[in-house]
């Protein structure tokens, strides 16, 4: 999944760029359009829950455990 999303962005990036130049005439608006997208990446990675919750924890204990 993560590798199929980076190369979506590797072909839409170059495309976006180029689409942004054109309609603007300046590559300043188009890196400000990326910076955009890294933003909202950024959102949804802060957002991303880091901490597991005990239910998997408790999962991942064997029930017995023999010394």
């Amino acid at each position: 999944m993560v590798n199929t999303l980076a190369q979506f962005g590797g072909l839409i990036g170059p495309w976006c760029i180029g689409l942004i130049k054109d309609s603007t005439g300046s590559f300043s608006w188009a890196l400000v359009g990326i910076a955009g997208f890294l933003l909202v990446a950024s959102a949804i990675a802060a957002t991303m829950r880091v901490k597991p919750r005990e239910t998997d924890l408790t999962s991942a204990i064997p029930s017995t455990v023999s010394h």
